[in-house]
């Protein structure tokens, strides 16, 4: 694994980007994630069970909440995590 990828959970956009929008701006955090908070919210309670994986001896797993906040952008807007 490259080293910048273990450093994800601490510096990674979903962490340091959505989670901070979530608290501080919900205008941004509803552009960002292409639905408010409850939608989201609620979205994620339906697929959270379908979506979730679990941690390796290898690497740990990339969570639900994650996932979910990359799906709807790229839906969308065709946009990606590397534009």
């Amino acid at each position: 694994m490259k080293p910048w990828l273990r450093r994800r959970q601490k510096h990674g956009a979903y962490h340091a980007l959505v989670q901070e929008m979530r608290l501080e701006d919900a205008e941004k955090d509803q552009n960002f994630l292409r639905m408010d908070t409850q939608s989201f919210d609620l979205l994620l309670n339906l697929v959270k069970p379908l979506t979730e994986k679990e941690d390796t001896f290898f690497r740990a797993a990339i969570p639900a909440e994650e996932r979910l906040s990359v799906t709807p952008r790229y839906l969308a807007t065709g946009d990606t995590y590397t534009s």
